[in-house]
């Protein structure tokens, strides 16, 4: 992170929520959301990225959905939620389109400046499962644009346009904003 912030460059973390043999949630896995978070306001400035947001299922998902408004709401620290692998197999996308509403409507205003997607292993299958799927990602991609233009009608563009171009763009090669 100091790295990061004497270079003005996001970091990136792999962010799981990890369960046990029940499927509860166990808060202490070592990429849980909120200890990412709990690092991200020791450097408010430095963009921080939640990979895979959260990881696991819709209950992993909806922690890191969680946390992401908190940092927002609260203003302490520039998190943002990599879209890859969420609802890798679900063709209508209910957490990303669930996201997407939660951005639009913070107390803050339209914050899906947040999301962001490909930005670590966008594929979402690996071995095997990827050899039998060769159209797997551009299968992803355009279940994603078909989910936000059926969910979200007149702004659908100008989300796309955000979540898979500008807000990367923004944030990788424009420098950083060092405002939170």
């Amino acid at each position: 992170m100091q790295l990061a912030q004497k270079y003005k460059k996001p970091c990136l973390f792999h962010s799981e929520v990890i369960t046990d043999t029940n499927g509860n949630i166990v808060r202490n896995g070592v990429s849980d959301p909120d200890l990412i978070y709990e690092t991200a306001r020791k450097f408010p400035q430095i963009p921080v990225i939640l990979g895979h947001m959260g990881l696991g299922g819709k209950e992993a998902n909806e922690v890191a959905i969680n946390t992401l408004i908190s940092s927002i709401e609260n203003g302490d620290a520039r998190l943002y939620a990599d879209l890859a692998w969420v609802d890798f197999d679900n063709p209508l996308k209910p957490t990303i389109v669930e996201i997407i509403k939660r951005l639009l409507n913070t107390s803050q205003g339209d914050k899906t400046e947040r999301l962001l997607f490909g930005t670590d292993a966008p594929l979402g299958i690996f071995g095997e499962r990827a050899l039998k799927q060769k159209n797997a990602y551009e299968n992803n991609l355009r279940d994603i644009k078909q989910a936000i233009e059926e969910n979200f009608k007149e702004e659908a563009n100008k989300l796309t346009n955000r979540i898979f171009y500008r807000n990367s763009k923004k944030l990788f090669l424009s420098g950083i904003d060092t405002t939170i």
